[in-house]
């Protein structure tokens, strides 16, 4: 073998050696603590919606004449409802961080064992770009579910 051909080989093995320490820095870096990190949020956020749809099986334990549901978010569930319409039998049903899958999933526990008067419901915003997906499954079950229930949505 000629000088070049080793000197290819060097810097070749050399590139090698540099491109993986980079990548694995980037990796260890930043990649995984962000997958760590989304990781984490993500297991927050199913304690929280499992302690929220908890909640509220057993408060339909004890429901009687609701007025209005509210369906959501965290724009519903941080929303004081109780203190704007004191007038009303209102139940808040919102989960912070939840989608419109999310809510698909807990209309059940979270609208038809309550039997409301209304449902209002304002979903979306954290899966903006797939909310259509769900969005009109989510109507039409509802309309089957509480017929005599009037729907309000709200953007």
């Amino acid at each position: 073998m000629n000088k070049k051909a080793k000197i290819a080989i060097i810097v070749s093995s050399s590139l090698l050696v540099v491109a993986t320490a980079v990548s694995c820095g980037v990796y260890f870096g930043h990649i995984k603590p962000k997958q760590d990190k989304d990781a984490e949020i993500r297991k927050l956020f199913e304690e929280y919606y499992n302690k929220k749809v908890a909640s509220y099986i057993e408060e339909n334990k004890t429901l009687h004449d609701v007025d209005v549901c509210c369906l959501g978010d965290s724009l519903t569930d941080n929303y004081d409802l109780e203190h704007y319409y004191p007038q009303f039998n209102i139940i808040n049903r919102g989960i912070g961080g939840d989608t419109t899958h999310g809510l698909k999933k807990r209309l059940k526990e979270s609208a038809y064992d309550a039997n409301p008067k209304v449902v209002t419901m304002l979903i979306g915003a954290n899966n903006f770009k797939t909310m259509l997906d769900d969005y009109e499954e989510i109507v039409v079950d509802l309309r089957e579910n509480l017929p005599q229930t009037h729907l309000v949505l709200l953007s």
